[in-house]
């Protein structure tokens, strides 16, 4: 009986024992999880960073940009509490400018607001003859310059919003993406027809580039031109460079410079009386004077 009794007083006093203990560790993890919940409220934004995607291509916005869009928002984040700081206010805010195409931001330990901007990027200024000027960007949308510059090629002439977004676009990226075209070239003006010439940043002659089909072909006939041709005749030698065959390249002096006007307005005048239906006899166009595209001058 006693070793009974012994026993049931053992097992009462190893419950009591493990509720103690129980109750210890609950207490102390509440402890610990108030005091964690106490000091992260507390905890201040020390200092933003912040991140340009894409920092490295021309665009408009840079950290300069983004605190200015900040601070006039009245979005200042330094010394206030991480806790009281959201995320959403703040991207929301820098997306309202156009040239920010996404904003990602996060926390961490250190008390450091990260803002990761990601720009759309220029790739043309358009100053057309109807009066539109604006800048385009690689998916062809149109960018208000809203005060900003950008050391871009400027495309001049008849210039339709259409003709920038399905073909100066195309010309844009390609020059971007190639760095001795994007140093060399300056402008592209774009007569009636749609024939695109360039006005080169070295060298006093006009580029024929005609349509943007071929350009790498194009560009590439005339590099060979540039290396083989131009140093041993002169950078001056020749007052048009035609590449608007992808099999040959023509140089024109100042000489033959009437002809080659005289030629290329009678393919103008052949191009505006072409009849759109194959089958249809071609009727004679009435006289008309022939007028000879004008070279864009240099920007």
């Amino acid at each position: 009986m006693s070793g009974s009794s012994t026993n049931s007083r053992f097992d009462k006093w190893w419950l009591v024992m493990k509720i103690f203990i129980g109750l210890v560790i609950v207490g102390y993890l509440a402890y610990i999880f108030i005091n964690v919940a106490r000091q992260k409220s507390g905890e201040i934004c020390k200092s933003v960073d912040i991140q340009i995607v894409d920092s490295a291509h021309i665009g408009f916005i840079d950290k300069k940009e983004v605190r200015r869009l900040m601070q006039e928002g009245n979005m200042t984040l330094e010394g206030k509490s991480l806790e009281s700081i959201s995320n959403e206010p703040v991207a929301t805010l820098l997306k309202k400018n156009p040239f920010v195409k996404d904003v990602t931001c996060y926390k961490t330990p250190d008390g450091v607001f990260h803002i990761f901007v990601s720009q759309r990027l220029p790739i043309m200024r358009i100053m057309a003859d109807n009066g539109d000027d604006y800048y385009i960007d690689d998916k062809g949308r149109a960018m208000q310059s809203m005060g900003y510059t950008a050391d871009l090629i400027t495309a001049t002439g008849n210039v339709s919003r259409d003709f920038a977004k399905k073909s100066l676009v195309k010309l844009g990226i390609f020059l971007r993406d190639d760095g001795f075209w994007n140093d060399q070239i300056v402008q592209a003006n774009v007569d009636s027809l749609g024939d695109i010439s360039l006005v080169p940043r070295v060298g006093n002659h006009i580029i024929q580039l005609g349509s943007v089909n071929d350009l790498e072909v194009k560009f590439r006939n005339l590099k060979s031109f540039y290396k083989k041709i131009l140093p041993t005749v002169g950078w001056n030698k020749y007052k048009i460079i035609n590449i608007e065959y992808p099999s040959q390249v023509r140089g024109v002096k100042q000489d033959n410079l009437k002809d080659t006007e005289s030629e290329k307005a009678k393919a103008q005048e052949e191009k505006k009386t072409e009849q759109p239906e194959q089958n249809t006899p071609a009727t004679k166009p009435e006289a008309k004077g022939n007028a000879a595209k004008k070279e864009p001058k240099k920007a």
